[in-house]
């Protein structure tokens, strides 16, 4: 039997998927593109009394698990390094004194009027 590209389960483009006997979504054809469950497994696409399956499979690449360094909250591997910044002292102090010599501006503008 040869459903067509443009309709999955039913005339009317309507269908459900379950896992097992669980509901997982419903698609209306033509509301927008089917987006496919992120579960691998099988699924069961029901419409018009009419039952199928369909597989979800994990891409070859997310079949691959690499491995990397293990850590812990707050604690690096390796040297334990400090970093510094010695610029942020003086930039603070820089526009102190630029709100120190502002203020005083201020000032003397309006005493004198």
């Amino acid at each position: 039997m040869n459903i067509g590209p443009s309709r999955l389960a039913s005339e009317a483009g309507e269908w459900e998927l379950f896992k097992g006997e669980d509901y997982v979504s419903s698609y209306l054809e033509g509301e927008g593109p089917f987006i496919a469950p992120t579960e691998p497994g099988v699924y069961e696409v029901n419409g018009d009394g009419r039952s199928m399956q369909m597989i979800v499979q994990l891409s070859s690449e997310e079949k691959i698990l690499s491995s990397g360094p293990s850590y812990a909250i707050g604690q690096t591997e390796g040297e334990d390094e400090t970093i510094q910044y010695p610029l942020i002292p003086w930039a603070i102090a820089l526009v102190l004194l630029l709100l120190l010599v502002e203020w005083e501006v201020y000032r003397r503008g309006i005493a004198i009027r």
